[in-house]
């Protein structure tokens, strides 16, 4: 197999508040190769963003670090990277499109400024040139009239088109990876469907690898090759997207699954999953699932339960791999 573009191994993010140590990410491999859209999947509180923050050294420090593991970007180690090397890969072989785009856009800069900034920034253009760069993108994530909405502010946008013109900044400099966190929650649901759509899209045009992360299964299958389950903090599951809908492994991603409402199969209770997920700074020995599990026994309650293969390509941190209640 080829390297990915993105090779992760072990990584542990703690946070320290006091005498307090918050292990948000405690150990998490994870790959993404060129071209692949990955889901990174799991409940608030799972570790999902601040694994993707730590790709490109953004965790705020303190209370924030990167206590152990690596970080390679096509073989360049990010975890021991200098300054310049991040801000290179920031913005340029990396991009980001965050949750709300009413709070990552300036409010008080038009919004031609804020794209050729980014643009100018990786690139030797002059200001025509950028300007003229910043109009193809808007028109790329098919906002219309591109060259009048350079001049406006984001409160003259609706959060569709703010949230489009996030994606165009992202799209600058032709990243090699686009990390998309939860890009479309703040956004109704027909424009959710619309930005899903557009990054399909550019996804396909550019061949640019994608890390979409999302509490949403029903996203996962329409956008994503392959699913990174993660609960407390640590992967339980990984797998192609149709293997792990025909076939969870984990109790925890059944569950999840379980929740979503299906059309078209008659009534049903929706599903819900009981308790809440452990506190990360006391998180229990064994499987951090176990109080939650509808199939635990006493075994998963003590030792460390390891990430196992438990097909070609499947991964389950599970002692009873796709068993059910």
């Amino acid at each position: 197999m080829p390297e990915p573009l993105l090779r992760v191994r072990g990584l542990r993010t703690h946070f320290a508040l006091d005498d307090t140590v918050y292990r948000a990410v405690d150990g998490v491999d994870l790959d993404i190769a060129r071209g692949e859209a990955v889901g990174l999947v799991g409940e608030s509180g799972s570790g999902k963003t601040v694994t993707a923050m730590s790709i490109l050294q953004l965790i705020p420090d303190p209370p924030g670090r990167i206590v152990d593991g690596s970080i390679e970007l096509d073989g360049t180690d990010l975890v021991h990277a200098s300054d310049a090397t991040l801000r290179e890969a920031r913005g340029g072989r990396v991009a980001c499109v965050f949750q709300d785009p009413q709070t990552t856009l300036n409010p008080v800069l038009r919004i031609g400024p804020q794209i050729t900034e980014m643009i100018r920034r990786h690139q030797d253009l002059g200001r025509a040139a950028a300007r003229e760069r910043a109009r193809e993108l808007l028109d790329a994530v098919h906002i219309p009239h591109a060259a009048r909405r350079l001049d406006e502010y984001p409160h003259e946008l609706s959060g569709g088109m703010r949230q489009r013109v996030v994606i165009a900044m992202a799209l600058a400099n032709d990243p090699e990876l686009l990390i998309a966190d939860e890009p479309t929650t703040a956004l109704d649901v027909t424009v959710q469907a619309e930005i899903i759509d557009l990054l399909r899209e550019l996804r396909e045009r550019t061949g640019m690898a994608l890390l979409f992360i999302t509490h949403d299964f029903g996203v996962v299958a329409e956008l994503c090759d392959r699913v990174v389950v993660m609960y407390a903090g640590r992967v339980v599951e990984q797998a192609r997207v149709d293997t792990v809908f025909d076939a969870p492994s984990h109790p925890y991603t059944r569950r999840l699954i379980d929740c979503m409402p299906s059309l078209g199969q008659g009534r049903r209770d929706l599903a819900t999953i009981p308790g809440v997920p452990p506190a990360l700074d006391r998180l229990p020995a064994g499987c951090a699932f176990a109080e939650r599990c509808d199939v635990v026994e006493e075994a998963c309650r003590s030792g460390v339960i390891p990430l196992e293969q438990v097909a070609a390509g499947h991964l389950a941190r599970c002692l009873k791999p796709g068993a059910r209640p």
